[in-house]
């Protein structure tokens, strides 16, 4: 996952901002962008983040760096790669859907 720029962060204080957070993972490298997820209706933070950064070499540094490390004052944050999502359209998701239709349909007429 060497060119994987999404990182992933959790375990972030409610009153962590976008600035903040852009501010302290800057030293990395390049940040093209900072996702502070919130909650629709009251707009405060979940307490986790996703950054994208301009290389890979960048977000594998800062999660050595970050990972598991008090920031924010002494707050320890999770920081990984971030997951890929698998959207429906994903072949992936339809080869997964065909092999278990066909599975059950095997099921049924076995």
């Amino acid at each position: 996952m060497a060119d994987n720029c999404n990182v992933y962060i959790a375990g972030l204080p409610r009153r962590a901002t976008e600035d903040l957070i852009r501010k302290e993972f800057s030293r990395f490298g390049t940040i093209q962008h900072v996702n502070l997820v919130r909650d629709q209706e009251t707009n405060l933070s979940k307490c986790f983040a996703y950054i994208m950064f301009a290389s890979g070499q960048a977000a594998n540094e800062a999660i050595k760096c970050m990972h598991k490390k008090p920031v924010f004052n002494s707050w320890e944050i999770t920081v990984e790669h971030a997951k890929r999502r698998m959207l429906p359209d994903d072949p992936r998701i339809q080869k997964s859907i065909q092999a278990r239709i066909a599975l059950l349909k095997k099921r049924q007429y076995s």
